[in-house]
């Protein structure tokens, strides 16, 4: 073969050899490809089933119920928190209908649902369900469309169990309802406010004390909207709060301090402050708890007055007694005296002075016996507008004080005792006299008043004068104010203390009331307020001037001897024969007896107070068994039985108080209708 054809040959089986290597390694590359392929497709296989278990897990351990329903309300999908939450396992809720599920008042609110989360395409609400074991459930929900190339498909949401929640918010909301309306009917005012102090919370009587209504304090320091100064020294309490966090504190000295409210009245709170604690027992606020207890403090400081009052009253009435019969045997004395010295002889001014002496130490009496309430009031209508203007003219003659009278016609007239009377108003305005020792104006105001209730202190409701009186002197320290009614109490070189002590009494026995108000070194004001009268001023008769002399038999019952023997020689200078004893039982005996000889008393003159003895009321009794028509005129110098009138409706003709003069006992008798000698 030549060359030719043995290189054509090589080359042949060259090119076939390279083909079937070529062919082979694309056969080998198509393989390996395969397989390359087969094992990417297992490894994202499993990576799909790993994903789908992880899913899983957390679809079903997640504490929510994931659920898909389809657009009419079946489920189609649901995590098994559904059994955890309702008792039933998720396989048994597929393919069941909400209306199904739900409770059975809920098909109407499942019908809206599906409507509504079709035209916003989300919606959330709460529904109820009842759980396997029947009992109901409160789910919160949210759910969302599933749209797919624009159209909805399904419906996918989450939901979880708000039951305790909810009864926990209910429970709160009851609870925050009891706690408004406990705090809306105490009386107590209450602020809660955080640990720096800031307001938070304030009850109704909070408001009503500070004057601050909620929505203002709100936000404010609790030291802006109760501003408290020290009883005792005025000082500002601005540690207050401090106080409280660090324990429980007090108003101010004792719980108590002064409180100056925002229309410039000054008032007197108590209350505590205390911290407020949580569950954990941190400190997440302070509450204050207060009261107004200015009028409680000053019916207090009333009452231990009254009670003073009271004490001193006791010891004035028994005083007064005493002394009492010590002026009579005086006074009757000194009138028999005068009765028997010359008309124009020198002893007989010198009895004159001394009389008059006596009678000054009876108007003294007088005024012990109004404080013990020995001597009542004898009341008739009358014009205080002319008993003040008669008063005002006796105490303010000669003074360099001015007086100014501001009394309107129409003011109402008072049932009132015009002595005792006349006694409040002398005494007030000398002591308005005495403050303005270089002159001054004193203004008398009287006013019609309707009194509510409480308006006034402890005034009932009703129809009042109002007068008013004030000065411009030097005004009366506050540490003295509050003890200027007390007896015995003065701060003048020569006064006595009972002055307005009696005041006090005479208003007080009327049914009224006395306040005072004073600025040291601008004046004073004393504000009486006195009951109005329905009926008409009643004038007062001037008493006919009797005949000196008298005749007849009179029986003198009375314990003290100087007084049965002043009263003696009095009759006797008058006319009369006497017999005397010094108790009742031998009083009534001696009359029976000279009853019984034809030899009757005409009159008898009986003290009404016997120590040791039943008194001159039962005396009276005893003789009017005996004798209905039996005279008896009551003799006392402490009288504590009401209104010496009544003393007619036990028997007695006249009521003659002690000490009385020859003229008094004149005058008294002759009253009397005595039978003809």
């Amino acid at each position: 073969m030549p060359d030719s054809g043995v290189q054509l040959l090589w080359a042949l089986m060259a090119g076939t050899t390279a083909l079937l290597v070529f062919a082979v390694g694309l056969v080998l590359s198509m393989v390996l490809g395969q397989r390359r392929y087969l094992f990417a497709e297992r490894r994202r296989l499993e990576e799909l089933q790993h994903a789908e278990h992880r899913y899983m897990e957390l679809f079903n351990n997640v504490s929510d119920i994931v659920y898909v329903h389809s657009l009419d309300g079946t489920i189609l999908e649901i995590n098994e928190a559904a059994k955890r939450c309702v008792g039933i396992p998720s396989d048994e809720i597929v393919d069941k209908k909400l209306n199904n599920l739900l409770l059975p008042r809920s098909g109407r609110r499942i019908d809206r649902y599906l409507r509504e989360i079709q035209q916003e395409g989300s919606m959330r609400g709460v529904i109820g369900f009842r759980t396997a074991g029947g009992r109901k459930v409160v789910l919160e929900f949210e759910s969302s469309l599933v749209k797919r190339n624009g159209q909805a498909v399904s419906v996918r949401g989450i939901c979880r169990d708000i039951t305790d929640r909810r009864a926990a918010e209910q429970a709160f909301a009851a609870e925050k309802e009891r706690l408004r309306v406990t705090l809306r009917s105490i009386d107590d005012g209450v602020i809660a406010a955080d640990m720096s102090g800031r307001v938070m919370l304030m009850s109704r009587s909070a408001e009503t004390i500070t004057g601050v209504r909620v929505e203002q304090a709100v936000g404010k320091h609790l030291e802006e909207i109760l501003p408290l100064r020290e009883i005792t020294r005025g000082t500002p309490i601005t540690e207050f709060v401090d106080s409280v966090v660090t324990g429980e504190a007090v108003f101010g000295n004792n719980g108590a301090a002064i409180f100056l409210g925002g229309d410039g009245k000054e008032r007197l709170i108590a209350g505590t402050g205390s911290l407020i604690t949580d569950g954990a027992r941190r400190h997440i606020g302070i509450v204050v708890a207060f009261r107004d207890i200015t009028e409680k403090k000053r019916m207090e400081e009333e009452l231990t007055s009254s009670a003073r009052m009271e004490s001193v009253g006791l010891l004035a009435g028994g005083l007064a007694h005493d002394f009492n019969n010590i002026l009579a045997s005086v006074l009757g004395s000194l009138s028999v005296a005068k009765e028997l010295a010359e008309p124009e002889s020198e002893i007989r001014e010198l009895l004159d002075e001394a009389i008059q002496g006596v009678f000054g130490a009876r108007g003294l009496t007088r005024q012990l016996l109004t404080l013990s309430a020995g001597e009542p009031p004898v009341l008739r209508t009358a014009s205080m507008a002319e008993v003040i203007t008669e008063s005002a003219c006796l105490s303010l003659r000669g003074s360099n004080v001015r007086c100014e009278l501001h009394l309107p016609e129409e003011l109402w007239p008072v049932d009132a005792d015009v002595a005792q009377m006349n006694q409040v108003f002398t005494n007030l305005f000398i002591n308005a006299d005495q403050a303005m020792p270089m002159g001054g104006t004193i203004r008398i105001v009287g006013k019609n008043e309707e009194i509510h209730e409480s308006t006034v202190g402890p005034l009932p409701a009703g129809r009042y004068i109002h007068i008013g009186i004030i000065d411009e002197g030097v005004g009366i320290p506050e540490e003295h104010i509050g003890r200027i009614f007390e007896p015995f109490y003065t701060t003048k070189d020569k006064g006595t203390g009972l002055g307005l002590a009696s005041v006090l009494s005479v208003v007080t026995g009327h049914g009224g009331r006395v306040e005072v108000h004073s600025t040291t070194g601008k004046g004073t004001s004393f504000d009486l307020y006195l009951p109005a009268s329905d009926g008409e001023v009643k004038r007062e008769r001037p008493v006919e001037p009797v005949g000196t002399g008298g005749e007849g038999r009179i029986l003198v019952i009375d314990d003290d001897q100087g007084v049965r023997r002043a009263t003696q020689k009095m009759l006797k200078v008058m006319g009369y024969a006497t017999t005397v004893t010094d108790n009742e039982t031998a009083g009534v005996a001696l009359y029976i007896d000279a009853l019984q000889r034809g030899e009757p008393f005409d009159i008898v003159l009986m003290d009404l107070t016997i120590p040791g003895g039943s008194g001159g009321i039962q005396g009276v009794r005893s003789l009017l068994e005996f004798d209905p028509d039996v005279r008896v005129v009551a003799v006392s110098g402490y009288f504590d039985g009401g209104d010496p009138k009544n003393l007619r409706c036990d028997g007695f003709k006249a009521f003659l108080p002690k000490p009385f003069s020859i003229q008094e006992l004149r005058s008294v008798l002759g009253a009397i209708d005595q039978p003809a000698s």
